[in-house]
Order: C-alpha cells, then structure tokens, then sequence
C-alpha cells in the first residue's frame, strides 16, 4: 500500500512538471478565479482579466487584459497607464506605470491587450519565488466618454504545482488511514 501512495506522488510531480505554463488566480471580490471580470455597472464597461506563468532559468509572466464597451460612450485607454507589482519576482518594469497602447474601444466593441513580463535574474531555484508569490495590477487614468474613472486594482497569486502535488500526497496518506 504505500508503494500506492509514493506512485501517486510521483506521477503527479511528473505532471506538473511537464506542464508548460500555470495560471494565477484572481483575489478579488471573493473570487478565487484563474479568469476574472471587473464590471462597472454604472458605466457599463467590463475588463476580464487571465494571467498564466512559466517557469525555466526563471520566471515569466503574461496578463491577458480584454477591455469590453458596453456603454454608449466611448472607452478612451489613450492616457491610461498600467502598473504590476511583484513581491517575489524582479520583473524589469517591476512596480512602475507603463502606458497602455493608444487607443479607443468604440460602443460595443473590445480591445484585448497582452502584458509580458520576465524575470531579469535567472536562478538555479526559480520555484522558491513562487512560493508566497502575489502580484497586483492596478489600471489607472481610464477615460469613458468624458468622465475619468477610479483606478482598477486584481491582485493575483500564481498557482504552485510543487505545492499542489504536496497536498494531493497529503490528502492521499490521510484516506489512506481511515
């Protein structure tokens, strides 16, 4: 029987490790999501947002923004800059605004943009930084019709296989005993 459990362990940390990206997941609202929708109601515009990382030498991240006008006004991203904050991983541009690309999303219309990011310093164990990793997008300086809106802020943490596969081991000796 424990032969079982260390087959499991080990098929399982094979497979994560095999796997080429991972996502994040989204913190807000109460939401525990790998694809997350911010909704201004009142201003009827939604930006969903996925975020998936890799890890080699070291780490590299892409967030997935898809800006979608519902309004009858038209969202201006053209002064809008955009901010990502890592804790754990030393991206270049690491806690600075950027400028969105220039551009209007007509009423019923969407933009989706991609942000990339990569770490600037390899590491022998490039996973202990995703361990307690949490980044936090914030949106800021974005225009519908003539009102400026409130900044934006998704805070994400990565999805850790190496720390998944530890509590499927877990899980599995702990049903194993009863």
């Amino acid at each position: 029987m424990k032969y079982v459990y260390y087959i499991v362990l080990v098929g399982t940390a094979f497979l994560a490790s095999c796997t080429q990206s991972y996502p994040y997941l989204v913190k807000n609202d109460n939401c525990n999501c790998k694809e997350y929708t911010y909704r201004d109601v009142r201003h009827r515009f939604a930006i969903t947002c996925e975020a998936r990382y890799k890890v080699t030498d070291r780490i590299e991240t892409t967030i997935s923004l898809n800006f979608e006008n519902n309004s009858s006004d038209t969202l201006d991203l053209r002064l809008a800059s955009f901010n990502v904050k890592s804790e754990n991983v030393h991206y270049e541009y690491n806690d600075k605004f950027l400028s969105l690309p220039y551009v209007v999303v007509v009423p019923g219309d969407s933009y989706e943009v991609a942000l990339h990011g990569k770490d600037t310093s390899s590491d022998e164990h490039p996973w202990y930084r995703i361990a307690g990793e949490q980044i936090t997008v914030t949106i800021q300086r974005l225009v519908i019709g003539n009102i400026n809106l409130d900044p934006i802020v998704m805070t994400m943490v990565p999805v850790n296989p190496k720390f998944s596969s530890a509590l499927s081991f877990q899980k599995i000796l702990i049903a194993g005993r009863k």
